[in-house]
């Protein structure tokens, strides 16, 4: 718990929400940012989200400034400020719906159409007469081999 809920509560005052907290925080002290506030709401575990959740109901505004430099150029935070004369919690804005141009495109329909079997190949007969243009290279492989056992090595 931290100090200003110990505040509210030695004030026997009901301890309010963290957003609402924040909230209050952030009218009397705009332009904080998270490590900022982290000082005041030391051992709030959902600080940044409490502060993200004023910003999307419209409660909060935040602009990025400069925090520090890096080797890729310098390094941002989000400053946030109060929007509002008192605290109202306001519904989320809902988030944009895809347009008929962004929605996922619906896979084409396939239709099947029936193909015709191929028609049965004829095989030569063989004759007896062998055509070198014709063999494979394993059947002319072996056509070499019985030559060379018939003639044997002609050099």
């Amino acid at each position: 718990m931290n100090a200003v809920a110990l505040a509210f509560k030695e004030a026997s005052i009901a301890v309010p929400p963290l957003n609402k907290r924040i909230w209050l925080w952030l009218k009397d002290h705009p332009h904080k940012t998270a490590a900022e506030l982290g000082v005041v709401f030391s051992g709030d575990n959902s600080l940044s989200g409490a502060m993200y959740d004023l910003y999307v109901r419209n409660m909060a505004t935040r602009m990025s400034v400069p925090n520090g430099r890096s080797s890729r150029g310098p390094r941002t935070c989000f400053a946030y400020s109060a929007l509002g004369k008192s605290f109202e919690l306001l519904p989320v804005k809902r988030l944009p719906t895809l347009n008929a141009k962004h929605q996922a495109a619906k896979p084409p329909v396939i239709t099947l159409v029936p193909v015709p079997a191929p028609a049965p190949v004829e095989r030569v007969k063989p004759t007896g007469e062998i055509s070198i243009d014709t063999l494979t290279i394993k059947q002319a492989r072996a056509l070499y081999d019985e030559l060379r056992v018939i003639f044997g090595d002609v050099k």
